[in-house]
């Protein structure tokens, strides 16, 4: 199986606050993301906003 998903107004987030923030909430996200599945998920960055997960043998 595979998700896909995409940070609404997270443009905002930088504009408002800095890169340095923006790229501190993506750090944070990935974080979530790889708490929230199993190892042997695969998650990756597929754009600049962008995530994508891929579930092997789903």
């Amino acid at each position: 199986g595979v998700a896909l998903w995409d940070i609404d107004h997270f443009k905002n987030i930088n504009d408002q606050y800095g890169h340095d923030v923006g790229d501190m909430v993506l750090i944070k996200l990935t974080e979530a993301i790889q708490n929230s599945v199993r190892k042997s998920d695969i998650i990756g960055r597929f754009g600049g906003e962008e995530f994508i997960c891929i579930f092997p043998g789903q």
